[in-house]
């Protein structure tokens, strides 16, 4: 009975360490900063580092590929303006990159 406690602890803990590094990550401390100081110095402190510590600016970035000849466009188009020229309608899929 104590056993199972201690490894459903452990593993809450474990649990709690890993969020809080996932959320630190998106955050100017880092992922591995953030993990370090929940695992050493408990979640709840760890929690009051992450979110004491500002957001990364990140910048969203869409642009459109077109599969035949490859070229990629940052403004919106419907099918490839390259390929329309030849005389082929290829539709073009969207790409979307996040940077910090």
């Amino acid at each position: 009975m104590d056993q199972d406690i201690i490894i459903v602890g452990s593993a809450l803990y474990l649990f709690l360490v890993a969020s809080l590094a996932k959320l630190g990550s998106k955050r100017d401390i880092g992922g591995k900063k953030s993990f370090l100081y929940s695992f050493c110095l408990t979640p709840v402190v760890g929690f009051i580092i992450v979110f004491s510590s500002p957001k990364k600016d990140i910048l969203h970035i869409v642009h459109y590929k077109c599969s035949r000849c490859g070229l990629e466009f940052t403004d919106y188009h419907r099918n490839c303006p390259s390929c329309r020229k030849e005389g082929v309608n290829v539709r073009l899929s969207r790409k979307s990159m996040h940077t910090y």
